[in-house]
């Protein structure tokens, strides 16, 4: 049941963005197959729904009140939604009314509408028994569409439609299955706070290497960009992969130094003065944040001794600073 549920409301995320109406319709007069897998549901104002299995227990609503066939979900950025060959083979699929409802039928479940309300029941086939099943008629808006779904009082829960991946249920609440740019609980996932972060990192990897590449240069290594980065990468991987946050650092000395055996203790010792100028910059910080509350920190002498520490790292770093260059 949890798996027909999943599909369901895959479809209605699907629904949200490549529907485009502007009325409700209530009524259904009748139904038609159009090929081995879409029906066409025929509603008493002349609008038309279709219902588009994937599989035999995979299906998507679509409706346009202009008319159009057919299509693939569309979103605005653009943006692909379906994933490559998302259609299953589907065994078997039968129309037809029985008594109140229109119903569609496959081996697996039967898709049913309320002839005077619309309202949809999902049946599962094996035993029967209705799996989702529709308070009131689909809301088709102007720009969502809305489902509400009843659920049994003591065993029947809701979980998914966001980020938090089935953590908690979502009985008796209304969510939002939209893009929302937002990785927050009940929200939905979004590629691109991932795209800024990667972006954010690189730019400081590229940053880092630029400034270990004019330390090399400046005692007359000349590395490509190309082959700094590399080495940097290597020490980012190695800094995570072996125990110590300087480890990264020993493995890119060694290849620093066997590529320039002439040179190789200026190459090892660029490693270890490219770490003391990320100190240097972060007693740097230090000193401007506590220099804000001068007051407070020289009133404390465990404070005034840090700052002291800092001041004296700092100052020895340009000090040597100055020597290297």
């Amino acid at each position: 049941m949890q798996k027909t549920i999943k599909l369901l409301i895959m479809l209605t995320a699907v629904a949200c963005v490549s529907l485009t109406v502007r009325a409700q319709s209530v009524e259904v007069t009748g139904i038609k197959k159009l090929n081995s897998t879409t029906v066409e549901v025929i509603c008493k104002d002349g609008n038309r729904i279709s219902f588009d299995f994937y599989g035999d227990n995979i299906f998507r609503l679509f409706r346009d009140i202009r008319g159009g066939l057919i299509r693939n979900p569309e979103s605005n950025p653009k943006a692909d939604i379906l994933v490559n060959n998302p259609r299953k083979p589907v065994s078997k699929l039968e129309t037809g009314i029985d008594g109140d409802f229109f119903f569609m039928r496959t081996p697996v479940v039967e898709v049913r509408l309320d002839k005077k309300s619309s309202c949809m029941t999902v049946v599962r086939i094996s035993d029967n028994q209705p799996v989702v099943k529709e308070l009131n008629p689909t809301l088709f808006n102007e720009d969502n569409v809305s489902l509400t779904l009843s659920a049994d009082s003591n065993n029947e829960y809701f979980y998914g439609g966001g980020v938090q991946n089935g953590r908690f249920s979502h009985k008796g609440t209304i969510i939002a299955i939209e893009n929302q740019n937002s990785w927050t609980d009940g929200g939905v996932a979004s590629p691109v706070p991932f795209a800024i972060l990667f972006t954010l990192v690189l730019l400081s990897y590229m940053a880092t290497t630029l400034r270990w590449r004019q330390l090399l240069k400046s005692q007359g290594l000349h590395l490509t960009f190309s082959r700094s980065f590399k080495l940097s990468l290597i020490g980012v991987f190695f800094s995570f992969a072996l125990p110590g946050g300087v480890s990264g650092d020993v493995v890119k000395a060694y290849y620093i130094a066997r590529d320039n055996n002439d040179k190789r203790w200026i190459g090892a010792v660029s490693v270890i003065v490219d770490r003391f100028i990320g100190v240097i910059a972060m007693m740097f910080m230090a000193l401007s944040v506590m220099l804000f509350d001068s007051s407070h920190v020289f009133s404390s002498p465990a404070l005034t001794s840090i700052f002291t520490l800092a001041f004296l790292v700092f100052s020895t770093g340009i000090t040597c600073g100055y020597f290297w260059f």
